[in-house]
């Protein structure tokens, strides 16, 4: 957002000091034309390209860094003697200062579009309350409206004051300007405007701007008009233009969607001028006018250049975080939340857990902890809602003081699932060529297939045969989740409730566990994220589905529930099978065709198609 701040008044300041320097030298319509590309850049919060000149370059990387770049607690000389609370509470504050920044910003901009919405219902009441209807034979209704300072076009109506009715000359001058206006749009550009000053309403560059734009278009429409009524009329129309714009207004007009001729002093003085002057494009400074503003919307609609960190030469100081990623483990607990255990080497300062998790509203929240530090032993932190964290990284200060580095938990937690090896065996295949399958490597993948080779629970790969999918990601997860050998059933009073209160529970709200007629079967994401990644090299979060109609997920828990009592295994029987390359089609007798892909020493589930 900074970004989009910087590039935008960067515009404004480029296109105000244009307009400046040639004043009186340009048609006024192509003055007013060069706000359209700070319109444009206001309305647009993303840069379309990066650029080593976009103004954003002032600002420090840092700034807008992500998480492996946030600032790391390092205590001063261990992290024991620091207290624990203390330092969570550091890290969160870090935090608070943009997210109230966020919410002022949503505040202001809900204050804002507030007045504008009031305001033009207002001026919209008064003007009906008071009008009365002219036959003046315009292509657009005109009222006579004797609470208006001077005349103006709101909405495809044209309101003209008791004056400007009055005189025939006088009234075809106002409705020659406010036609202009019509033909223009710029009763749009008024509404764009007012949604840039919404947008930016902390910003006064963007109100200066509205207001230096709103002058232009009256300039611009000043010309349209006389080209309309004929240059014989030049002066007759400044002397109405005189006699019928109301000074003053300033901030409060800008926030009508009207095109009131209502200016300052200096603005209307402005206006005369150039009816008096009448100013001729001359090519060289029209050329030389765009030239410079196309440069610096060329600028500021860049990003700043990303500047890339070569990765760092393994050194003494880089080896900590090393030993430290080597040694994390994962263990889920009964109450939901994940275990993270890692050894703490020499070198290592402090340890924060920085992250970011989404929220039942889909929005997201930011994550600080400080991890404790013990050197030598084993220490362990609790992350509740682990499956719902889109990033979480350790971030591991150095004792040396050369800076800290990023360990990327989930990569981790991944890396220790997903094996180096396919779940799934054929002996005698090396990769190369093409070859059918003996019917001894058949025999063998039967064997693995055997829904009941898991003894008294069903073989878990067996489960990816209850339904057709073109990849593991997009299988019925339902179906899968249905007979899959599970981590015990609800027995807890507690866990029972919270099955209850949501919205999939199927048994109504007087259900109690003591009545139940069939088992909650319960599977912890942990368990059901090992047999994804042994036979299909994915996880939970690569599935494009999820817990449809069948299944429940509680967060708190980090599980997954249905509810069946009886047994159903889903049969894959190898009947046939060719391998080419790393790639291994297999056959039912009915025709399904299961691919698998070489994975080390083991294939992985590629795709389970209907034949």
């Amino acid at each position: 957002m900074l970004e989009w701040i910087i590039s935008s008044s960067a515009l404004i300041l480029a296109v105000v000091a244009a307009r400046y320097v040639f004043r009186g030298k340009l048609s006024p319509r192509i003055q007013y034309a060069l706000w359209a590309l700070v319109l444009i850049r206001l309305l647009l919060p993303f840069s379309l390209f990066q650029s080593p000149a976009a103004p954003a370059n002032i600002v420090p990387a840092a700034v807008s860094g992500q998480y492996a770049r946030l600032p790391v607690i390092t205590a001063p000389e261990s992290a024991e003697k620091a207290p624990a609370a203390q330092v969570a509470a550091a890290a969160q504050n870090r935090m608070t200062a943009g997210e109230a920044a966020l919410l002022v910003w949503y505040c202001g901009m809900a204050l804002t579009a507030g007045a504008l919405v009031v305001s033009n219902l207002v001026f919209a009441a008064r003007l009906r309350r008071t009008r009365r209807k002219l036959d003046v034979g315009c292509a657009l209704p005109v009222y006579e409206a004797a609470c208006l300072p001077s005349p103006c076009l709101f909405f495809g109506k044209i309101y003209v004051t008791p004056d400007s009715a009055g005189d025939a000359g006088t009234l075809r001058r106002v409705l020659a300007h406010e036609c202009a206006h019509r033909r223009r749009g710029d009763e749009l550009w008024s509404v764009l405007r007012c949604a840039c000053l919404t947008l930016h309403w902390y910003n006064p560059l963007v109100w200066w701007a509205a207001e230096l734009s709103k002058r232009d278009a009256e300039l611009a429409c000043d010309e349209a008009a006389i080209a309309a009524l004929g240059e014989s009329e030049r002066l007759d129309y400044g002397r109405t233009l005189v006699s019928l714009t109301a000074c003053g207004g300033g901030a409060k007009n800008l926030l009508y969607c009207a095109t009131t001729m209502t200016g300052t002093r200096r603005s209307l003085k402005e206006r005369i001028g150039l009816i008096a002057r009448k100013p001729k494009n001359a090519a060289v400074t029209v050329l030389l006018a765009v030239l410079i503003c196309s440069l610096a919307a060329g600028c500021a609609f860049s990003g700043a250049k990303t500047q890339t960190t070569p990765a760092p030469t393994p050194t003494a100081a880089s080896d900590p975080a090393k030993e430290l990623l080597g040694s994390i483990s994962f263990a889920q607990q009964n109450d939901g939340s994940m275990e993270i255990k890692y050894t703490v080497p020499e070198g290592v300062s402090a340890i924060e857990v920085a992250g970011r998790f989404v929220t039942s509203d889909a929005g997201g929240m930011s994550y600080h902890e400080a991890a404790p530090v013990k050197t030598g032993a084993e220490n362990s932190v609790k992350i509740s809602g682990f499956s719902t964290f889109t990033d979480l990284m350790f971030q591991v200060a150095h004792t040396d003081g050369t800076g800290s580095t990023a360990i990327d938990i989930l990569a981790a937690y991944r890396a220790q699932y997903v094996s180096a090896d396919g779940g799934i065996t054929i002996t005698g295949l090396d990769g190369t060529g093409t070859v059918r399958l003996t019917k001894a490597q058949l025999d063998e993948l039967n064997a693995q297939f055997d829904p009941l080779k898991g003894g008294d629970n069903l073989n878990p790969v067996c489960r990816f045969f209850t339904s057709y999918y073109d990849s593991p990601a997009n299988m019925d997860f339902d179906a899968f989740l249905r007979y899959l050998p599970d981590d015990g059933t609800v027995t807890d009073e507690a866990e029972f409730a919270a099955l209850k209160a949501d919205s999939k529970w199927p048994f109504g709200t007087g259900a109690t566990l003591s009545d139940m007629l069939v088992p909650i079967h319960r599977y912890k994401a942990q368990s059901i994220n090992a047999v994804l990644a042994k036979y299909a090299g994915i996880t939970l979060d690569d599935l494009t589905g999820g817990a449809g109609s069948e299944s429940l997920y509680l967060s708190q828990y980090a599980c997954y529930y249905n509810f069946t009592s009886d047994f159903a295994p889903s049969l894959f029987t190898a009947a046939s099978g060719e391998a080419s390359g790393g790639s291994v089609k297999v056959y039912s007798a009915a025709g399904d065709v299961l691919t698998l892909t070489r994975q080390g020493n083991g294939y992985f589930i590629a795709s389970f198609k209907k034949g």
